[in-house]
């Protein structure tokens, strides 16, 4: 399948990825992979259905709770989206930097403008330099200058001000 998915062969990277799961349904690099490929396809529902099974043999599988918070951002299902990576990060509180990025945005598509800074907040901690950085400076700075206030997302303490 990897190799399928190299050569864009999706076809046959879906299949062989669908045969992984049909031959041990409790692995879940196949579950992760093609629901990925779905997503890069805009098969979104698929994506989703997918996903749900593979939660089912895992329910705390962070990278699939994460996928599915992609899955349901692109979807438009912002507070779901906002639940899968909340759960994401409570199996897992080490998350990337582009993962409080994601998030952030998805709180914002729910106007919690708190939420969304003290995640912004945590990008800029974790990769001042990275690929979001200067605009995550810019809207953080906007948003304070607004008068809005950093919020722990749930079950989650503030996080440390990003450098300046």
């Amino acid at each position: 399948a990897q190799v399928n998915i190299a050569e864009r062969k999706q076809d046959p990277a879906e299949a062989a990825l669908t045969k992984a799961i049909k031959c041990d349904g409790n692995l879940l690099e196949p579950y992760y992979v093609l629901a990925t490929l779905f997503v890069a396809q805009k098969r979104l529902a698929d994506s989703e259905s997918l996903l749900k099974q593979g939660l089912r043999v895992a329910p705390s599988a962070w990278p699939l709770l994460n996928l599915m918070g992609r899955t349901h951002y692109a979807m438009g299902k912002y507070p779901e989206a906002a639940q899968d990576y909340e759960q994401a990060q409570s199996f897992h509180p080490e998350m990337p930097a582009d993962f409080h990025a994601e998030l952030a945005n998805t709180y914002v598509q729910l106007d919690q403008y708190g939420r969304a800074l003290a995640e912004m907040e945590t990008y800029l901690r974790l990769d001042p330099h990275g690929h979001f950085a200067a605009s995550a400076r810019k809207i953080t700075e906007a948003m304070r200058k607004q008068g809005v206030t950093p919020v722990a997302s749930p079950g989650r303490p503030p996080s440390a001000p990003p450098p300046t």
